[in-house]
């Protein structure tokens, strides 16, 4: 039988599959053999291993009585951490991806609403501009509307109201006046002669 070895907790934990938080446990229960060994910084914890064991060539299977041995499941169990701490990984790695990817679409969501918002806003003063021009343009065109149709009925009712000639003038003297002229129209239209 070969001489024990005595490895620092870590590397025990390589060699059991175990974490080495797993090992201090077992030092303290007394399920590991242990010596401490002082260092510069203080004392550290030295685990007792047979030589050999826990190497990275498989070790050939020891069977007691229909049972694997404990070296055999550790480094079974040993990789079924590291496949999970692996898978875990992964995971983190692609919900880091999917928060960076979901808040660069977010933000430029964000900057289109933000500027379709002053696009709709610029539109819309646009329209109220629009909509104030129209009304100006609306109410000075009635009136102006109200002003011709008051100068035309006033023309109308002076014609109509309007005095026969005066006495000395001559019919045709007044044929290059206009306003003989538009007596004359309006005496036509009323039916006089």
């Amino acid at each position: 039988m070969t001489a024990p070895e005595l490895v620092p907790i870590a590397e025990a934990a390589r060699r059991l599959g175990v974490s080495p938080d797993t090992v201090r446990r077992r030092l303290k229960r007394g399920e590991l053999e242990g010596e401490q060994h002082p260092t510069a910084q203080g004392f550290t914890w030295l685990v007792v291993m047979p030589s050999g064991s826990g190497s990275s060539e498989a070790a050939p299977a020891q069977v007691l009585g229909g049972q694997s041995t404990a070296t055999e499941e550790g480094t079974a169990t040993a990789e079924l951490w590291r496949l999970l701490e692996d898978e875990r990984a992964e995971v983190v790695a692609a919900k880091d991806a999917m928060i960076t990817r979901l808040a660069d679409e977010v933000t430029y969501l964000r900057e289109r609403f933000d500027q379709r918002g002053l696009e709709l806003e610029l539109r819309s003063r646009e329209l109220a501009a629009e909509r104030e021009r129209a009304d100006v343009i609306q109410q000075l065109a009635l009136q102006r509307i109200e002003a011709l149709t008051a100068t035309v009925t006033d023309q109308r009712e002076d014609a109509l109201t309007a005095a026969p000639e005066a006495p000395g003038h001559d019919k045709g003297s007044s044929k290059g006046d206009p306003s003989s002229w538009l007596s004359t129209v309006l005496r036509k239209v009323r039916g006089e002669r």
